[in-house]
């Protein structure tokens, strides 16, 4: 089953069952500061045809860096697929493609 949350005024995340999962692995303040950084997505402008892979940091206990698949099916509804952790390489090469999340 799929979730669909309002997560800002504009904008709707619809939550994938593997989105769910793989956010579970975790612990729970990680968790939620991915969520909070992923507000970051709601205000950028995608192609809607293209699924899309960035990467952020949380620092909690130390720097834990992470990709989110999400795919914009139209300006106001943003699908997110898929969160795994990364390693700091593989972040940098996120970086290099300007494809991070900035969560200030």
């Amino acid at each position: 089953m799929d979730l669909q949350q309002k997560y800002t005024e504009d904008s709707v995340f619809e939550l994938e069952d593997l989105f769910i999962e793989k956010l579970k692995k975790f612990d729970l303040k990680t968790s939620i500061k991915i969520a909070r950084a992923l507000d970051f997505i709601s205000h950028e402008q995608f192609n809607n045809d293209d699924i899309h892979t960035y990467g952020g940091v949380v620092n909690e206990n130390g720097a834990q860096f992470f990709a989110v698949e999400f795919w914009k099916e139209n300006p106001n509804i943003i699908v997110l697929l898929n969160v795994y952790s990364i390693e700091s390489d593989s972040y940098l090469d996120l970086i290099n493609l300007n494809q991070i999340i900035k969560n200030e």
